[in-house]
């Protein structure tokens, strides 16, 4: 049988042990291009600024459909919120939005003119 450890003897499992265990060898170094991009978070494509431009200016070309004449800026809000959603890499809801505001605004802007007599080009 074994005898009996003692007061004094020490375990094989201690907190130095395990952590040598655990980190086999030393972190290197990190340069200052590697930690930037382990903490910045991951940059934006350029055509990014192009696809919200493009929603921008197809909400605006929407809400002017519904307001003045629809069709002529009913079409080119329609044209432009289709790039914006072509263009857009999905994770953006401002193109999507920008092809509601176009469609209602073109829709809508069309069906008050017919019903006020205003000129629809």
């Amino acid at each position: 049988m074994r005898a009996a450890r003692g007061v004094g003897d020490e375990s094989r499992y201690t907190r130095q042990h395990m952590a040598a265990e655990m980190s086999p060898q030393p972190d290197q170094p990190l340069s200052e291009t590697e930690y930037a991009n382990r903490l910045l978070p991951q940059r934006e494509a350029p055509f990014e600024v192009g696809v919200t431009l493009l929603a921008a200016g197809a909400i605006c070309l929407g809400v002017s459909a519904l307001i003045f004449t629809p069709f002529k800026p009913g079409f080119a809000a329609i044209a432009l919120a289709t790039l914006a959603n072509a263009f857009s890499a999905g994770s953006s809801r401002l193109p999507r939005i920008a092809m509601v505001v176009a469609v209602l605004g073109w829709l809508i802007g069309g069906v008050l003119a017919v019903l006020t007599d205003a000129p629809v080009w």
